[in-house]
């Protein structure tokens, strides 16, 4: 699952709130925030080992014997030993990773293509990005069902959303014509939304 979408779109609060449900729900969780320091591949690989291992303590045996061993391990081997270690999962896991598009590194897009094609049903992928990555754009690349893609059209609030924002979460009492004015400006985005509530309470 993919939330895309340009900064302010409420991509990192969605994926807290379903990070949060899943857990009440006694569901194993793992987050980790991507940066553009983490881009190179094992680097990146030891920071979800370390997610995973919060979540499940003991994770990572193959994956983490391969990265001590030194960093001339090829990308396909370390994702080889890491699809090994998912496999002796003992129940489903959803490894959340927000902002995706921090990561830049060559190898990522084919390593990413590589995981979706052989990725274990007991392993769940939640991401968000503030753009769709080329090689999710080609449908052919990816089995069916393999990748779910959120876009803006759907994080934006639509006009009923945008009424019930302003008037009873913000409290603020708007005519009709000026919650159509607002709607019709902001488009539904909620940064813009949010911002035009703190203006109109002053």
């Amino acid at each position: 699952l993919l939330l895309a979408a340009p900064a302010g779109y409420g991509k990192s609060t969605v994926l807290a709130l379903l990070r949060q449900r899943l857990g009440q729900s006694g569901a194993c969780v793992a987050w980790l925030s991507c940066d553009e320091a983490d881009s190179e591949p094992q680097r990146l690989l030891e920071y979800v080992l370390a997610a995973l291992e919060l979540a499940q303590p003991g994770f990572g045996g193959n994956t983490g014997a391969l990265l001590r061993d030194g960093p001339n391990w090829p990308v396909e081997a370390l994702l080889d030993a890491f699809l090994a270690d998912v496999q002796r999962f003992p129940h489903e896991v959803y490894l959340f990773l927000d902002d995706v598009h921090r990561i830049r590194h060559p190898d990522f897009p084919e390593a990413v293509r590589d995981l979706l094609g052989r990725l274990p049903p007991r392993l769940h992928l939640i991401a968000s990005s503030r753009f769709v990555p080329r090689f999710l754009r080609d449908e052919t690349a990816l089995p069916d069902g393999a990748c779910l893609v959120v876009g803006a059209a759907e994080l934006r609030l639509n006009r009923a959303e945008t009424a019930e924002y302003l008037n009873r979460l913000r409290h603020l009492a708007l005519p009709e014509p000026e919650l159509d004015l607002l709607y019709q400006r902001t488009e539904g985005w909620i940064t813009a939304l949010h911002l035009a509530a703190l203006a109109l309470a002053r």
